[in-house]
């Protein structure tokens, strides 16, 4: 009985220290926020370039400029954001309902459904264990306010003071 009271007793004392040691994070930015848009090439939207951005759980974003079709590969690493400018990006989508499931878009299994249909941009999240995939049209007024935020988001990320990838 001793034992395992010792036992219990190390295990909780290590466990405290763990903790204890690592710094806890202030934001509400899940662990495995990633984010990402597509923007065929068919798209004519002047406010979104066609090409294609992930930004990964760590702030590494891949980033593809131009023609995306359903054969393009996906991006390679171009840079890394600032857990600043992660937090940010987390809490404009947020604010915006992006990240509430179901609030805006057309849910689809996959964001490369964006290339079976005309005039619509591709978009996914992550966060908490759950992934969502929507595609967001131009045309419809009930997608208006949530593609300005995105289009913004898009825009933000591919034209960021980058910091360099080590």
């Amino acid at each position: 009985m001793r034992l395992a009271h010792s036992i219990c007793a190390s295990l909780l004392l290590a466990a405290t220290l763990t903790g204890c040691a690592a710094s806890p994070r202030t934001n509400t930015t899940p662990d495995d926020f990633s984010f990402g848009i597509v923007v065929p090439s068919a798209l004519r939207d002047a406010d979104l370039a066609p090409g294609w951005i992930v930004v990964d759980p760590d702030g590494g974003v891949r980033e593809f400029a131009g023609e995306v079709t359903r054969d393009t590969r996906l991006p390679r690493r171009a840079t890394t954001l600032s857990r600043d400018k992660l937090d940010a990006l987390h809490q404009q989508l947020a604010d915006a309902s992006i990240l509430n499931y179901g609030a805006v878009g057309e849910p689809v299994g996959d964001a490369s459904a964006v290339f079976n249909r005309t005039g619509m941009v591709g978009v996914w999240w992550s966060a908490n264990g759950r992934r969502r995939s929507m595609l967001l049209s131009p045309a419809l007024s009930e997608d208006a306010a949530a593609l300005a935020v995105i289009a913004q988001a898009y825009r933000d990320v591919r034209t960021q003071t980058w910091e360099p990838t080590p």
